[in-house]
């Protein structure tokens, strides 16, 4: 009996201190805040491409580049949509089942879809290129604000709120990759 009243209240605990606002169909959390959609300024598109989507390869340090040897969860990518909506598809190529990342895994186009990932939005403002994205850290989404740097085909995501900073690559994919529109 004692068991089960433990269990009972532990899983009470959790459950209070879970995430749970809005969700999609893939029971990915989504925000309804609005205020984050600013209008977009075409200027932004001298910089970003929409066209394609950005690999993330490492992490900026010490205004250093690192790159990433371990790609075990899968691999991480983003993609900017020209209604300054971004979005950060976590773990493609991880197997869930087997808890572990496929080798060479090829991507598929409905790796892509949008609704598989985590949300954001994109603006430029006096030059500086700004993102919000809705993250979760365990158990807890919040708003992660970081700035872009764009430097050619390279990305420098750095982020007001932690140390490291991630560094992408620009990769070209097929059109039938860019059928799908954000849920959000």
């Amino acid at each position: 009996m004692v068991r089960i009243l433990f269990v009972f209240i532990i899983s009470v605990l959790f459950q209070n201190c879970c995430y749970n606002g809005l969700r999609n169909k893939y029971d990915l959390p989504r925000s309804n805040n609005k205020d984050l959609n600013n209008k977009l300024n075409k200027n932004i598109f001298s910089a970003i491409d929409t066209t394609c989507f950005y690999e993330n390869i490492g992490y900026y340090r010490n205004s250093k580049i690192f790159l990433e040897k371990d790609f075990s969860r899968g691999k991480i990518f983003i993609k900017f949509y020209n209604n300054g909506k971004i979005a950060k598809f976590i773990g493609v190529g991880f197997n869930q089942k087997l808890y572990t990342a496929t080798t060479n895994y090829k991507i598929l186009h409905d790796d892509f879809d949008a609704s598989k990932a985590y949300m954001g939005y994109y603006s430029l403002k006096n030059n500086v290129i700004t993102a919000n994205q809705f993250l979760n850290n365990q158990c807890q989404m919040f708003w992660v604000e970081s700035i872009i740097d764009v430097r050619k085909d390279t990305l420098i995501q750095k982020y007001k709120r932690f140390y490291d900073n991630a560094v992408y690559v620009r990769r070209l994919l097929p059109k039938e990759f860019l059928i799908y529109k954000p849920d959000w």
